[in-house]
């Protein structure tokens, strides 16, 4: 090509673009002697690349770089190879690219090697060779890692997306098509090279499940533990499960679970259950086969036990008590802690409160008369003589003084009626010997028996929430429990159906309780504050450990440590550590006397 017509096809070309012309600054990488240029036009037109650039030098440009053609893809995205030869001019460069519908001019610059490139243009040269392409089969998108020096400089990549279909696990992008709504997701990519950064939006155009696919994939998911069946209401993709059982009117599912009408079954018995899968107007069931056994002896006697409710007001001069049990006719008998106060007899207790000065506390036990001995015990408070109706007030609150029915703690052990004369295995504890004397009389906290009450050993996170239920909400009533690991037949239900309606208690992440495992210190510190009302606190705890704190603990332990509450052991708050009986009594004896209800 002549030189001299080089600047004029050039001053024609931009006269011809118009108002139309755009112009931009690209760098082009280089592969050994090959240079890439990239840019956008319209998309599947066709495009022809013109390079003017200096005249000087021995080389003729015409003859140093390969005029290219090239269709656009569906993105508007074009790439022109360009080779030179190694003695190539390095220096400013005209590419014009032009079509007949929409021609324009980009200038760009050619240098004579990888090493006259900033970090900023490697990083952009890198981040704009990454392509992501959706595996149908695998519903999953492969990440690069890393740019290769092959088309690139070797930036680092990584990957985020806020789709909440999209789930990345390394070097993969898991896509759940049954939570697209929409066809486009966006993924983001962010190279790094060296102190430079880009960030690069990809669409990926993933076409949602079709009703029909929803159905069969959530159909194709359904199981059932028949260990621990369970009955969720919404599928993985989204359908709606209907649950129902077909061949018995014994068994039926609610809220989820397997209810068991166990008094109506005579042996074990294979239960039918079906399940409807409903998307939109598209539908499809499954049938699953259980085997539902039949209680044993001791379990039928403890369903009866368990379903013994005792109704006291206080002032009553009797109480009703039964004789047998209302499912499985288990025959029982009552015992008393203080036949003086209530004495029972076989379907009723008499109410003695002739000379009462105090509201005393008595235990009243159902024991079933047979060889398995069993029994359920419930704590009833009798009012003095001289109150007869009405409620108590204290510390500005509104609960009222009637009768405290939750069930008292079932260890396997006889309990100690509450008295002032003092357990014999206090020793080494003397610091907590006033609020385990003082709790006990209020039958708050009882004794292992024989005198003893085991101080040292650990409390379970269920006694802890029932001595609390006892001392803060004893006229609460509670029908239901939404923890998965607490069902009707612990001896806990009732105290954790309390505690979990006055929101004192939470389960974790997953809804469990733990109601069996040793309650630590800072949990113990988390559900206090959930009693009490302790304002916000800007202190600084001198405990050696409170790094110790789990996140959760930290705000309740420091409003604990500034109203006095708390004192660890003078150096060490020992938040993990898990709390005997002695602590436990000695916390909520503090928590009483901190809201005045001694």
């Amino acid at each position: 090509m002549n030189k001299k017509i080089i600047p004029i096809l050039t001053i024609m070309l931009i006269f011809l673009l118009g108002a139309g012309l755009r112009a931009q600054g690209y760098t082009v990488g280089k592969n050994e002697n090959v240079y890439i240029l990239r840019g956008e036009a319209n998309p599947y037109q066709s495009l022809t690349l013109a390079v003017f650039g200096p005249e000087s030098g021995s080389l003729d440009i015409g003859d140093a770089i390969y005029l290219s053609q090239i269709r656009c893809d569906r993105q508007g995205e074009f790439l022109f190879e360009i080779a030179l030869e190694n003695n190539a001019l390095p220096g400013i460069y005209t590419f014009v690219v032009a079509n007949m519908q929409n021609p324009r001019l980009i200038e760009g610059s050619f240098f004579n090697g990888s090493e006259s490139l900033s970090d900023k243009e490697k990083v952009q040269w890198d981040i704009q060779a990454l392509s992501l392409q959706f595996d149908d089969e695998s519903e999953r998108i492969e990440l690069p890692q890393a740019v290769g020096f092959e088309i690139g400089y070797g930036s680092s990549i990584t990957w985020s997306s806020t789709h909440p279909a999209v789930t990345i696990d390394g070097e993969y992008a898991y896509v759940n098509r049954g939570k697209i709504t929409q066809q486009e997701i966006i993924l983001t990519a962010t190279a790094s090279y060296n102190n430079s950064r880009a960030v690069r939006d990809f669409v990926l155009n993933i076409a949602p499940l079709t009703d029909e696919q929803r159905v069969a994939r959530d159909l194709d998911s359904l199981i059932i533990d028949e260990e621990n069946p369970s009955f969720p209401s919404t599928g993985e993709y989204g359908c709606s499960l209907e649950w129902s059982v077909i061949n018995t009117d014994s068994v039926h599912i609610e809220n989820g679970a397997l209810l068991v009408q166990y008094h109506e079954l005579t042996g074990d018995i294979t239960v039918e259950v079906k399940c409807v899968v409903r998307f939109n107007n598209k539908n499809a069931e499954k049938t699953f086969s259980l085997v539902v056994k039949a209680l044993t002896p001791e379990e039928r006697i403890r369903a009866d036990l368990d379903d013994i409710v005792v109704n006291y007001n206080g002032t009553d001069d009797t109480i009703t008590l039964p004789d047998k049990g209302a499912l499985y006719h288990t025959p029982l008998l009552w015992n008393s802690s203080n036949p003086k106060v209530i004495e029972p007899f076989r379907t009723m207790a008499a109410v003695n409160r002739n000379g009462l000065t105090a509201d005393t506390v008595v235990t009243l036990t159902a024991i079933s008369n047979n060889e398995y001995s069993l029994q359920k015990s419930f704590t009833v408070t009798v009012k003095k003589s001289a109150q007869t109706s009405g409620s108590t007030s204290g510390g500005g609150g509104s609960r009222q003084n009637m009768a405290y029915t939750t069930p008292a703690v079932e260890t396997g052990q006889k309990e100690d009626e509450p008295k002032a004369s003092g357990y014999k295995d206090l020793k080494g504890f003397e610091w907590a010997k006033g609020a385990v004397q003082f709790l006990t009389e209020k039958g708050i906290i009882t004794g292992i028996g024989e005198g003893m009450f085991a101080p040292d050993k650990k409390v379970t996170r269920a006694e802890f929430v029932t001595m609390l239920v006892r001392a803060f909400y004893k006229d609460a009533i509670a029908e239901n429990v939404n923890f998965p690991d607490v069902s009707k037949e612990d001896w806990y239900y009732n105290p954790v159906a309390v505690a979990q309606k006055m929101h004192i208690i939470e389960g974790d992440e997953t809804g469990l309780f733990y109601p069996e495992a040793d309650i630590s210190r800072e949990d113990m510190f988390v559900i206090i504050t959930r009693i009490i009302s302790l304002p916000p606190a800007n202190v600084q705890m001198t405990f050696e450990d409170t790094d110790q704190l789990s996140d959760y603990a930290a705000e309740a332990s420091i409003r604990l440590y500034a109203a006095g509450l708390i004192k660890g052991d003078g150096t060490l708050l020992n938040p993990k550590s898990h709390a005997n009986r002695a602590e436990a009594a000695q916390m909520i004896f503090n928590i009483l006397a901190y809201m005045s209800e001694l």
